[in-house]
C-alpha cells in the first residue's frame, strides 16, 4: 500500500470513529425527544443530560482527531505556536513588570516617561 492509500484508510478510521462517537451520544437525546414529545412532558434533568451528551460528543471528536491525525496535530501546534508568538508580541513579559512596577508604586504609566 502507497503513501496516499494509507492516509486514505487512517483517514477512513477516523471519520468512522467519528461517526461512532456521534450516533453513540445522540441516541439519548434524540431518543427522549421523541418520548418526551409523545409524552408532552418536560424534565429539567432529561434536558441537562442531552445537552451534556451533546456537548461531550464535541470535546471527544476534538481527542479523537488529536489522536488519529497527524496532520490535524502538526497543524494545532502551528496554530497554537502562532497564537502564542502573537500575544507575547503584544503584550511582552518586561513591559508588563515595567507596567505593574510603576501602577504599583503610586506613579501613573504616564509619569513614567519623564
Amino acid at each position: 500500500m502507497n503513501r496516499s492509500q494509507k492516509n486514505e484508510v487512517n483517514s477512513a478510521k477516523m471519520f468512522s470513529i467519528v461517526v461512532a462517537v456521534l450516533l453513540l451520544c445522540h441516541i439519548l437525546p434524540i431518543s427522549l425527544y421523541i418520548v418526551l414529545t409523545i409524552e408532552n412532558v418536560n424534565y429539567k434533568e432529561l434536558s441537562f443530560g442531552t445537552t451534556l451528551s451533546v456537548t461531550v460528543n464535541s470535546s471527544i471528536n476534538f481527542l479523537i482527531y488529536c489522536a488519529c491525525g497527524k496532520a490535524f496535530r502538526r497543524r494545532f501546534s502551528e496554530l497554537i505556536a502562532d497564537a502564542f508568538s502573537k500575544v507575547k508580541g503584544v503584550c511582552n513579559v518586561r513591559d508588563l513588570n515595567n507596567v505593574l512596577t510603576t501602577t504599583s508604586s503610586g506613579n501613573n504609566i504616564s509619569n513614567s516617561d519623564n
